[in-house]
């Protein structure tokens, strides 16, 4: 085919960025957008470019392309370098896109801001990482560099943390732009970069990734004001480098990538591609509840039962969610579905099956829960019962929460609802059974949700509190959620409600502590502990 400038544009962009959609590729490419799709659909025609379907939360459908072997060929050729150059030193080759692949989720979103720091620079030159501190790197016309890195859900904030450090091993960039799942490690991300030598813009990535480019969505540690990408670009000082990763040792052409028709047997690296939004969806909500019921799910992800049972029939047939028996019919990601998500997020594959792995499958767990292998979601099963009443006290209060027109912005498990803080000299923690965060309008409210059956006696109902009494004692549940949240300690019955209270207010009293603190049971129904947006004057529950 005739080479033009446009197709050489588009085959070089392709050696260097993987999996870009037409619509990206008429970003970067000087041309008109009608001229790259005419161009890009000759190179398909003439085999040197292949596409997969991709799609996402908060994304258009849209089909993502790759150098073919022949397009590798092609590509060389044009640039005047050796084929096995460029598979060593271009993410093209066929070990590249299996990687790739498995974080495609995440590279959508790390394009999605070079998409806006082109538009903010005119010109920049990307490098993806493989393993590197950095997710990518931007290099701006004039030379200045700048980092991405995106925080995904499986990555705790001990791993966040060492990513953070480990850039200080290496040369560093300008400056940092950072994706985080949500608005507490937002809030956790700002106040640890605020330390680092680096200047660093923080955003939601949902936030980002749904509004537009020159919305001002990211935050910089030391100032309340928020940044367009535009602005980031301005404040990227000259000092920063770019971090160079040696080859791969193997590299080998692309082999052709098609789903097939065996949705048992789709690679793990292809799953990306086959999945849908609500799929997804489904897999993160099972990832941070495991052991969770059918019903439970549902009605927190507020999804019709037949549309439901659908998403289920797809997940288990490639693999991705196992269904055993624990006192009715739980739900768990199996090996195959944590090794998927922990590839999108860069976590520890093998760290993420030793806490999370069930690996039975369609087993009655009831009397052998002991030898599921993963340590957290053991312990879930030695307390099923209370595992089950927290999620399906839960699953009452969304019901609650949407009649009272409140949307729920954050939902955490318990190992992401724990707070660390510094009280006199050491560290201490709280360890809530869940935290939510609601939100009306500009109205938020959030509560660490405190499940309790064994507080029956004084002494056991004072050391639940001494943690609250502390964390409250500091500035850091404002510092770590932008409002204050209410500790909902839920009781099954009304003398032991009374008694709680009663002890709470007493230790309040004499630490001179005040703690937002909310004492109800467990019944479902209308949530009085959630203020109407509108009525105010409602009844309130016990309180100390």
């Amino acid at each position: 085919m005739r080479t033009t400038m446009v197709v050489s544009d588009i085959l070089r962009l392709l050696s260097e960025m993987p999996f870009l959609s037409r619509a990206e590729l008429a970003t970067f490419v000087s041309s008109s957008v009608s001229g790259v799709y005419k161009a890009v659909e000759r190179l398909d025609l003439a085999g040197l470019v292949a596409s997969l379907p991709h799609t996402t939360e908060g994304q258009r459908h849209t089909q993502r392309f790759y150098l073919t072997a022949d397009g590798i060929r092609e590509t060389a050729r044009l640039q005047e370098v050796d084929v096995d150059e460029l598979l060593r030193t271009r993410p093209v080759s066929s070990q590249w896109h299996r990687l790739l692949l498995g974080r495609l989720d995440a590279l959508a979103s790390i394009y999605g801001i070079a998409e806006v720091i082109h538009l903010a620079s005119s010109a920049m030159r990307l490098r993806i990482y493989r393993a590197g501190a950095l997710d990518a790197a931007v290099t701006l016309l004039d030379g200045r560099v700048m980092g991405i890195m995106r925080w995904g859900p499986m990555s705790d904030r001990t791993a966040f943390t060492k990513r953070i450090e480990r850039l200080h091993d290496g040369p560093m960039p300008g400056s940092l732009m950072l994706l985080v799942p949500d608005e507490i490690r937002s809030r956790y991300a700002v106040r640890f970069l605020a330390r680092q030598h680096i200047p660093a813009f923080v955003a939601i990535e949902r936030t980002f990734m749904s509004e537009d480019a020159d919305e001002p969505v990211w935050n910089m540690p030391g100032t309340d004001a928020r940044f367009d990408v535009a602005s980031a670009v301005r404040k990227t000082p000259k000092e920063g480098r770019v971090l160079t990763e040696p080859p791969l040792n193997r590299v080998t052409m692309p082999e052709e990538l098609t789903l097939g028709g065996d949705k048992h047997n789709i690679p793990a690296h292809l799953l990306p591609v086959d999945l849908h939004p609500s799929d997804k969806s489904v897999l993160d909500m099972i990832a941070d509840w495991p052991c969770i019921s059918i019903e439970n799910l549902r009605i927190l992800l507020d999804l019709n039962p037949t549309w439901l049972s659908e998403i289920l029939g797809r997940l288990g047939e490639r693999g991705l969610v196992n269904r055993f028996y624990v006192n009715g019919i739980r739900l768990a990601l199996t090996d195959r579905g944590l090794g998927l998500l922990s590839r999108r997020d860069r976590a520890s594959v093998g760290t993420t099956k030793r806490r999370w792995s069930i690996s039975e499958t369609g087993e009655d767990l009831s009397h052998t829960w002991y030898r599921v292998p993963g340590r957290r979601i053991r312990q879930l099963l030695r307390h099923v019962g209370h595992t089950d009443a927290v999620h399906s006290y839960l699953a009452s209060m969304a019901i609650s929460a949407r009649e009272q027109g409140w949307v729920i912005v954050q939902l955490d498990p318990p190992h992401r609802a724990s707070r660390y803080f510094m009280y006199e000299g050491g560290q201490r923690s709280v360890h809530p059974d869940a935290f939510f965060m609601l939100r009306c309008h500009d109205e938020t409210q959030a509560f660490f949700l405190e499940w309790e059956r064994r507080a029956v006696r004084p002494s056991t109902m004072r050391e639940r509190i001494a943690p609250y009494l502390r964390y409250y004692s500091t500035k850091r549940p404002l510092d770590d959620h932008g409002v204050t949240p209410k500790v909902l300690v839920v009781l099954e019955d009304e003398i032991a409600i009374s008694r709680f209270a009663r002890i709470a207010g007493q230790e309040m009293t004499r630490t001179g502590v005040s703690l937002p603190l909310v004492v109800r049971d467990g019944n479902p129904g209308p949530h009085p502990a959630i203020a109407s947006p509108v009525r105010r004057n409602e009844p309130k529950d016990h309180r100390g």
